[in-house]
């Protein structure tokens, strides 16, 4: 990867360039202050307080949980500055491991204490993604409803993540401005083809993939995404 541009890394990963301002602030706000370490899920990398996420052995799985990916890049199928910012540092070879397997941790000394609330929400999200693998194996759609901070999101990516890469993801989270170009896909001004989420999981799964589409905040469509879904 290493002798590769930092575009033609974005490229490998099924990304389009993102703007030029994206680009110049990868470089010049994110990688100066950039402390990657990995998530605690294998397959995760923090970067610049957000996780961007890899699942092998599919390398069009990058993605990151800033809001400008879940809300703006993704649906035109393009980096965000964290993810431009790892190409970047990709290509001239400083993080060249990001895109393998995780390195190991270093050994942690045992805690002499553990906090109750922390094991507690810990144990509930190895339960809900639990299920949540159940029913996906079971060819079943899982539906998980419940009020803010119940872990419905984490425990759906620390799901996907127990699947070891069996299955890709396509999500878009529910906002009144989604259109069905947004969800589908467009033509972009320069005349290139770009999905939108919805689009771009049928697209993979007709290539063969076994992809979630998760729509996070699904009550928060508009009448017309929800017809659209």
């Amino acid at each position: 990867m290493a002798t590769k541009t930092w575009q033609g890394i974005l490229k490998d990963w099924g990304l389009g360039l993102p703007s030029e301002s994206r680009a110049r602030r990868a470089r010049d706000e994110i990688i100066p202050h950039a402390n990657i370490e990995p998530g605690n899920a294998p397959h995760t990398w923090r970067i610049h307080k957000n996780i961007l996420v890899y699942l092998p052995p599919h390398p069009k799985s990058v993605y990151c949980s800033c809001t400008d990916f879940k809300t703006r890049q993704q649906a035109q199928g393009l980096a965000c500055k964290h993810i431009t910012a790892l190409a970047m540092m990709t290509a001239d070879g400083t993080v060249a491991w990001a895109v393998q397997a995780p390195p190991q941790a270093p050994p942690q000394a045992p805690s002499s204490t553990k906090d109750p609330v922390v094991e507690a929400l810990k144990k509930a999200l190895e339960i809900k993604a639990e299920i949540i693998v159940s029913l996906l194996k079971r060819g079943k759609k899982p539906l998980l409803w419940g009020t803010t901070g119940t872990l419905k999101t984490s425990a759906t990516h620390e799901a996907l993540l127990r699947l070891n890469g069996k299955m890709g993801l396509e999500e878009a989270i529910g906002s009144e401005s989604w259109t069905d170009a947004d969800l589908v896909g467009c033509w972009t001004p320069a005349r290139k083809w770009a999905w939108g989420p919805m689009g771009r999981a049928f697209d993979r799964a007709q290539k063969g993939e076994r992809v979630l589409f998760f729509l996070d905040e699904v009550t928060r469509f508009n009448p017309r995404a929800l017809d659209i879904l």
